[in-house]
């Protein structure tokens, strides 16, 4: 798939749940290949907007009384700083999110001194 914001080509590997929940969808719904996964109520086969998927998102979160603001690029950030937590190489989540360098990729996630110096007090040697 190409990045709209980016231009750039991103190649997704399906994992095995991604590919039952897929089966699952196809199996239930039977899409047309060119049918969108989030369809607008407004027009045939128009896919949600960016604020919809916005208030989708939002009112998720308040449902589930949490405290912060939800939003689709929250999604993209938890990914992130979850991937970086579980040990994958801060090299390979800059390249996911399409950053030019680790020290955006760093700030974008968030990671502090703190969490460095974890790293050096449980690095055994």
């Amino acid at each position: 798939m190409k990045e709209k914001k980016t231009g750039k080509h991103k190649k997704i590997i399906i994992n095995e749940s991604m590919n039952k929940a897929i089966t699952e969808y196809i199996l239930k719904e039977n899409p047309k290949l060119s049918d969108y996964l989030f369809k607008s109520r407004k027009g045939d086969n128009k896919p949600i907007t960016r604020q919809q998927a916005y208030n989708i998102l939002k009112d998720a979160g308040d449902y589930c009384g949490l405290q912060e603001p939800i939003s689709p690029h929250t999604l993209r950030k938890t990914w992130g700083y979850w991937a970086w937590k579980s040990g994958v190489s801060l090299v390979l989540i800059m390249e996911a999110l399409n950053h030019s360098s680790t020290s955006i990729t760093k700030r974008y996630l968030g990671i502090l001194q703190e969490d460095l110096d974890n790293v050096y007090f449980n690095l055994n040697l």
